[in-house]
């Protein structure tokens, strides 16, 4: 148990940080409330945004720039990935309201 403890504590805290540091995953929390549903599309634009900023980061290490880009690259990647799939993906979290039925009336 002592040991299970001893590595949940520091990847809760790499959690903790990513959530609130990170702006990516801040907007992926905002777009999972009932309040954020407006904002899908725009969302899913800057996805795309970030997706062509990270093919121009590999267009830059193929014309010689430094390779260090690649890892600029991944996570613009993943980051497009991130807001894309995690926008109109499942695991929302929020459930439209339930409509009446006819019987609890």
């Amino acid at each position: 148990m002592f040991l299970i403890s001893l590595a949940m504590r520091p990847a809760a805290a790499v959690y903790n940080w990513c959530q609130r540091w990170l702006p990516s995953n801040r907007l992926v929390t905002l777009l999972r409330t009932r309040r954020g549903y407006r904002w899908g599309v725009p969302a899913v634009l800057l996805g795309a945004l970030y997706f062509v900023v990270g093919i121009g980061c590999y267009g830059a290490v193929r014309l010689g720039h430094t390779e260090w880009l690649y890892l600029g690259m991944l996570v613009f990647w993943w980051t497009a990935l991130k807001l894309a799939l995690r926008t109109f993906g499942g695991g929302h979290g929020v459930r439209p309201p339930a409509a009446r039925s006819i019987r609890s009336r």
